[in-house]
């Protein structure tokens, strides 16, 4: 989704991009010890943490499946950025809220998905 912009809105900086399909490096946010290593050896000025299993329908059949891509997946670079000082940004989805607020949504906030 957003990722698929990152290349065209950077281009002017020196990315390093990974995802599980072909054209990146090979990276899948599960592998704790691959995430640190890659971290080790690139030492990257910013982490933009964009993976995510977006597939709604198939997150709500597997959600221990969503759990380890999404929770774990994400903890996993959130730990290897603060081990390494790396700051770390992340981009949620926004199907967990319906956009009704006036002031911007934190982590404590209700969930109230609009679908």
């Amino acid at each position: 989704m957003v990722g698929s912009y990152v290349r065209e809105v950077f281009k002017d900086f020196d990315l390093v991009l990974t995802d599980i399909v072909d054209g990146y490096i090979y990276l899948e946010v599960e592998d704790k010890v691959s995430i640190r290593k890659l971290l080790d050896k690139v030492k990257p000025d910013y982490l933009l943490h964009l993976a995510a299993a977006t597939y709604v329908d198939k997150c709500e059949i597997e959600p221990e499946w969503a759990n380890r891509v999404n929770v774990e997946g994400t903890n996993n670079f959130a730990l290897a950025c603060k081990e390494s000082n790396i700051p770390m940004i992340y981009i949620s989805t926004g199907a967990v809220f319906n956009g009704d607020k006036e002031s911007p949504y934190v982590e404590t906030d209700n969930i109230s998905p609009s679908n």
